[in-house]
């Protein structure tokens, strides 16, 4: 029988068997993949693929039938816009298989929301122009993986916001067009990796938008004021002042302190 002499350090010896484990780890993994089902017969959608955050995707066709993906690529689905699937086909995925997922206006409302919440490997989730209330956000809750939600265009408001606060590595946050007002921003700023905020056409005054910057200056913040409409109150008699109430786009009273800095139009019951 042969024998093997070594000589050197028992660090040294360490270092080489740590070193040849690794190697024999890194070898069974490489070139390993996962299967990800999708409906057959029909497309949810476009798929896409990208190693790195950050990093440039790479389209992958049609959303049916089998896929199969390296196991250190993240993968995500474009439905379709407009296409209404049913949302019911996000029980064929396991928790871990998308880490994005492109919702915009395909009429996902609160109830149809609840498929999502298992899918806890979600990274990015783009919720654009659907009719999702408050009461749909809960089902967000539990995507603490999430790093940018998209929810411009839907009908939430501040309430909603605070299922958001669990979502500690959340990045980006979307809520051009949405009800959203100061007492909404002040749930957001305990994100502290929040560092692209857009709160564009929403109900956020110039102080809330103020106080938002101040507490948090690594943030870029969008922002524009809320639009204020003149609305014409007919007197009822011709030698009585006209009467001007100042009315927001849902319909709710502005006082002078509220508008001050604010756009003004006078139009007579419509917003621009």
């Amino acid at each position: 029988m042969q024998s093997i002499r070594y000589v050197g350090s028992l660090g040294a010896l360490m270092c080489l068997f740590v070193g040849a484990a690794f190697a024999q780890d890194a070898a069974g993994t490489a070139g390993a993949t996962q299967t990800v089902n999708f409906p057959e017969g029909w497309s949810l959608g476009r798929l896409f693929s990208w190693e790195d955050e950050g990093g440039d995707r790479e389209e992958l066709g049609d959303a049916r039938g089998a896929v199969e993906l390296p196991t250190d690529k993240h993968l995500g689905v474009r439905v379709y816009r407009g296409m209404r699937p049913e949302m019911s086909v996000f029980a064929l995925f396991e928790p871990f298989d998308l880490q994005s997922l492109e919702l915009r206006q395909v009429n996902v409302d609160d109830e149809s929301l609840a498929a999502i919440a298992p899918l806890h490997s979600l990274r990015t989730l783009w919720l654009d122009n659907n009719p999702i209330t408050d009461a749909g956000m809960a089902h967000l809750a539990g995507l603490k993986k999430l790093r940018v939600l998209g929810l411009a265009r839907t009908r939430i408001g501040s309430p909603g916001l605070a299922q958001l606060a669990g979502l500690t590595h959340l990045t980006e946050l979307d809520l051009t067009g949405t009800d959203v007002d100061d007492a909404g921003v002040a749930l957001l700023k305990p994100l502290a990796a929040l560092r692209k905020l857009d709160l564009t056409d929403t109900q956020v005054t110039s102080q809330g938008h103020t106080q938002l910057v101040a507490a948090r200056p690594e943030c870029r913040v969008t922002w524009t004021a809320p639009k204020v409409v003149v609305a014409t109150v007919t007197p009822p008699s011709s030698n009585k002042a006209l009467k001007f109430a100042l009315l927001d786009c849902y319909g709710r009273e502005v006082h002078e302190a509220d508008y001050l800095g604010m756009p003004v139009f006078i139009i007579s019951g419509a917003c621009w």
